[in-house]
């Protein structure tokens, strides 16, 4: 996730919020059909704000689960390094592989 942020400051608030986060237990990652179809979805939507309440709803659904790849390929559909950081932060809550979240 951190290469998705260009800003050090970000990344910074990143990992502090990553080593404040109160760990619970996380579920199956969303299939990769499921995920595309997502993804897609999301993808095609316009403006930039659609995409935004879009993916702010699928981090904080509690019926969905991603890997961090599949997380970090939805926060590459936005490009504000704001907007990517919430995104990134929103996220974590349903990453099924959370050793790896640094690594993206």
């Amino acid at each position: 996730m951190y290469n998705l942020l260009s800003f050090q400051s970000s990344k910074d608030e990143l990992t502090a919020y990553i080593n404040n986060y109160r760990d619970e237990e996380t579920g199956q990652a969303m299939p990769e059909a499921e995920f595309n179809s997502l993804y897609n979805q999301i993808r095609n939507q316009w403006p930039v704000s659609a995409q935004m309440n879009s993916l702010r709803n699928a981090f904080n659904n509690t019926n969905h689960y991603f890997t961090s790849y599949q997380a970090s390929r939805l926060i590459e559909l936005v490009s504000s390094e704001s907007n990517r950081l919430e995104l990134a932060k929103l996220s974590y809550r349903s990453i099924t592989d959370r050793n790896n979240f640094g690594l993206v």
